[in-house]
């Protein structure tokens, strides 16, 4: 909504706030949800190390992801048939992924097709609709 969004902007204690109590109510629909969001990086002065977050303003860019059970990074390579596409379904020390579906089940990088990866955790995948 534009208006709380206009709102909240300036005060991102409040932004923080606001979009924590929007992803838990989320939660409570009695559907899956996934949820899209950029990528910016991040260099930790101390390390020197870069890491890919959400993009996010405030810090929801560092709790946000611990909302949900599942965390995929979407990443595109160049090669001789055009751009190919793979999902990051765990941490390697620059995305920030995880799984608990695909724990011990899913490879690091997997082709982006949910109902593939439904069926691969042995979830029910029948009665997912994927809309396009």
């Amino acid at each position: 909504n534009h208006a709380l969004i206009n709102h909240v902007k300036q005060d991102w204690q409040l932004w923080d706030k606001t979009l924590r109590e929007i992803i838990l109510d989320l939660g409570t629909l009695p559907c899956h949800v996934v949820m899209t969001a950029h990528l910016t990086l991040i260099k930790d002065e101390i390390t020197g190390k870069t890491v890919a977050h959400i993009l996010s303003p405030g810090q929801a860019k560092y709790w946000l992801p611990m909302l949900f059970s599942e965390v995929y990074v979407l990443v595109s390579t160049p090669s001789t048939k055009g751009l190919e596409r793979k999902m990051i379904t765990a941490n390697n020390s620059y995305y920030v992924a995880k799984t608990r579906i695909g724990s011990n089940k899913f490879e690091l990088f997997e082709e982006p097709n949910m109902k593939d990866l439904l069926k691969k955790s042995n979830y029910p995948y029948e009665r997912i609709h994927c809309v396009k």
